[in-house]
């Protein structure tokens, strides 16, 4: 039923796609479609970042992250896994500073999947 919502929305009102992320990822989690849900947390945000959002943004990565652990373990999902990282720590960086263990966790792991996927 959520995988229908969300792909009635996007029919109905395309803009809606760009203007609330969120709400498709929440559709999309429910769903179990794990790869749009991701697509759209990514967005969701990316977009709470550009508008200084930054506590709901930490939320929507955390919410892709906990996503993409259900994926297989490949290259493109520890691509996607180091973008959502990435950013992450940048937000975590601008809440809580660098001394953050949070932050910390954040980068250390971005670095150690940098290290994974460099290696390919």
């Amino acid at each position: 039923m959520h995988a229908q919502i969300a792909e009635a929305l996007e029919a109905q009102s395309p803009e809606t796609k760009e203007n609330q992320p969120e709400l498709f990822a929440q559709h999309y989690t429910e769903a179990g479609l794990i790869e749009q849900s991701v697509a759209y947390s990514g967005k969701a945000g990316h977009r709470s970042v550009a508008r200084s959002a930054m506590a709901e943004a930490a939320a929507q990565f955390q919410k892709g992250l906990e996503q993409l652990a259900m994926l297989p373990d490949n290259f493109e999902r520890r691509r996607q896994e180091l973008e959502f990282y990435n950013a992450l720590g940048a937000v975590l960086l601008a809440v809580k500073g660098w001394t953050a263990p949070e932050t910390g966790r954040a980068y250390a792991r971005a670095q150690e999947l940098w290290e994974r996927t460099s290696d390919r």
